[in-house]
């Protein structure tokens, strides 16, 4: 931010912003520095968005292991059902 951008921030901080105005700056700069200060990037985790997306993937894989066992069992009993004397 350049000095020119700065003194505009501060002056509509100063000299335009309503009571509702500040509450909402002032929570917007806890959750910047709350950020700094727990390992995030600008209010992202990347160690709990790793997690979390490897989780999302590791239950997708699940899904799709269990369907492709249950295909499989359903056509191994179907083609039992049709090979085998009766």
């Amino acid at each position: 931010m350049d000095r020119d951008q700065l003194f505009l921030v501060v002056d509509l901080i100063l000299n335009q912003s309503s009571d509702n105005d500040i509450e909402v700056i002032m929570e917007a700069i806890k959750r910047r520095a709350k950020g700094r200060n727990s390992g995030t990037f600008r209010g992202v985790n990347p160690e709990r968005l790793a997690k979390e997306t490897a989780s999302v993937l590791n239950k997708q894989m699940s899904y799709s292991v269990e369907g492709i066992r249950k295909m499989i069992q359903e056509f191994a009993v179907g083609v039992i059902q049709k090979e085998a004397p009766s």
